[in-house]
């Protein structure tokens, strides 16, 4: 297993850098403006998906996981081909909806409805990202994480270094040619490399199991991303979309910075189905604190390397024209720690509970942020402090979900000498 998490590091980190090389692709193909435009638009996307996907890329994972020990094969597959429906009504309706109000949805992703051109190739990019997201999904699930982890490099690392120099006229003509590549990808690599067997599930029962857990979900990933979406659509509308687009760049890179926690998530939250499906809470105590102490030492060491160089690494990765972002990249990757525990630990409670405690503390983490914000809107606080509030905010999300690990892990995960030396004794 520690191959696993391994292997599964080295593909994050990998995917990491080409979309960190997307970015710089994108400075150098669209311009300032265009830059701009981009950055914020990915952020939108982000925030997007979650509603498209109705908490699929945890359920399926979960349930596949779970389902994988009387009916190895007839059930995991029957709920893989009700995620696909559910994905495709959820697809149909959302991006529908998105596209009739276009002018209310630019108004408010961008500061002004005259973006609006862009939320068509926007929507072509869920759909790829969606499609991608379920076949990842069960790949996870079923603990393949050599094909998952191909699959996830060469979509969301390598395709957009392939994509910019054929379409990197413009931010639109971009992310349609992004959005269809990922759908073909996942179509003939992901579904195509999947020989389905559902005919022993029941899909309703499967449907209505996919959507009862990952509904509960959907709200801590929405609030999850509009958190983090947050500090750029304000800026949008206070101090313009250049200003949006440096903002939306550094929450990028905090982001990338905490992707080194993604793996310990994307393996965790199987594995921990099945140890507490054994009632085995010691094995997951000792995952807990090896994996957490080690990928938390590294985003540490990322988070220190980026406050020491953010100008030189802006020059360059983007230009001498952005080194101005510095001061805001340094801003936001302070909380790149506390997001990072989130990240990684909030599967162990997805995996031990039904109930939806990670919407509870992103929603207190939210709320915490609007009303922090809110005093730079009535004139108390200079625009800039919306960072700071941000930073505070992600603190908060971590604090909330170590506490609820915790708690779900018998109550101990500090002040075990005994644990830690059979840990380090079993390598």
């Amino acid at each position: 297993m520690r191959k696993v998490y391994l292997a599964t590091i080295i593909t994050e980190f990998l995917t990491m850098c080409g979309q960190l090389i997307s970015y710089k692709l994108a400075a150098a193909y669209l311009g300032k403006d265009g830059f701009s435009e981009y950055a914020l638009a990915k952020r939108t996307i982000s925030l997007l998906l979650p509603v498209a996907l109705l908490g699929l890329a945890v359920a399926i994972p979960r349930y596949v996981a779970f389902s994988g020990g009387e009916s190895p094969r007839k059930d995991r597959d029957s709920y893989f081909a009700a995620g696909m429906v559910i994905l495709g009504v959820s697809l149909a309706a959302s991006l529908a909806l998105l596209n009739v109000f276009k002018n209310a949805a630019a108004y408010l992703f961008f500061g002004g409805s005259s973006y609006s051109y862009l939320i068509a190739p926007m929507s072509i990019m869920v759909v790829g990202l969606g499609l991608h997201a379920v076949c990842y999904g069960y790949f996870r699930g079923r603990l393949e994480m050599t094909r998952a982890n191909i699959f996830q490099f060469f979509n969301l690392g390598l395709m957009p270094l392939v994509v910019f120099p054929l379409f990197g006229r413009s931010a639109p003509e971009l992310f349609t040619a992004l959005g269809v590549s990922m759908a073909a990808v996942s179509l003939i690599f992901g579904i195509g490399g999947i020989r389905m067997d559902a005919s022993g599930g029941d899909i309703f029962r499967e449907i209505k199991d996919l959507l009862k857990y990952g509904l509960g979900r959907v709200p801590a990933d929405i609030i999850q991303l509009a958190l983090l979406s947050g500090p750029a659509l304000i800026a949008a509308h206070l101090q313009g979309v250049q200003v949006a687009g440096l903002v939306a760049f550094g929450t990028s890179i905090l982001t990338m910075i905490a992707s080194v926690f993604v793996p310990v998530g994307v393996v965790l939250l199987p594995e921990a189905s099945q140890m507490m499906g054994r009632g085995d809470v010691l094995a997951l105590r000792r995952r807990v604190l090896q994996v957490s102490k080690a990928v938390v030492l590294l985003v540490a060491a990322l988070t220190v390397a980026v406050e020491l160089f953010a100008t030189d690494g802006l020059r360059l990765c983007l230009g001498n024209s952005f080194t101005g972002g510095a001061g805001i990249v340094r801003i936001v990757v302070l909380g790149a720690v506390p997001y990072s525990l989130y990240v990684g630990l909030k599967t162990v409670l997805d995996a031990g509970s039904t109930k939806a405690i990670n919407s509870r503390n992103a929603l207190l983490a939210f709320l915490l942020f609007l009303g922090a914000s809110a005093s730079v809107y009535i004139g108390l606080f200079p625009a800039a402090y919306i960072l700071g509030f941000f930073v505070g905010s992600l603190y908060v999300l971590g604090g909330l979900t170590l506490l609820e690990v915790r708690e779900m892990c018998g109550g101990r995960l500090t002040n075990l000498p005994e644990l830690a030396a059979e840990t380090f004794v079993r390598g």
